[in-house]
């Protein structure tokens, strides 16, 4: 499954959040840098991370240059869903933390697209 979109009012913090329990790839492209990061998800946790297709090796880096993403708009937002051996690996970054570690004024309410998104995966994930 894929999801896509444009999210000029919504922020980094929601994408996560909607995806965090999902396996697959968060790609997004930050307005400001003009940077694409892609991030591989699986268990709740950040597994890698990949700035212009450049996979970011040091955990400190990674989480840092995360921490940052919660302030800054992202233009496009898509998530796909993977096998976790089509995953690459190499980080272990827990996705609770860095949004726990959040700045305050990210502005992490649900709205529009992402929560949609939530509904659907909600759909997907809930026991039959």
């Amino acid at each position: 499954m894929t999801l896509a979109g444009n999210f000029h009012n919504q922020d980094f913090s929601q994408a996560l959040s909607s995806v965090k329990a999902q396996t697959g790839i968060l790609a997004l492209k930050n307005l400001a840098s003009e940077a694409r990061m892609c991030l591989h998800l699986s268990n709740e946790r950040v597994q890698a991370v990949f700035v212009n297709g450049r996979p970011l090796r040091c955990g400190e880096e990674a989480r840092c240059l995360l921490l940052r993403q919660f302030s800054e708009p992202a233009g496009s937002i898509q998530f796909e869903q993977a096998l976790p051996e089509d995953l690459r690996k190499g980080l272990d970054i827990s996705v609770d933390a860095l949004l726990a570690d959040a700045p305050e004024d990210c502005g992490c309410k649900a709205k529009g697209f992402l929560q949609k998104m939530r509904q659907r995966f909600a759909r997907v994930t809930s026991p039959s």
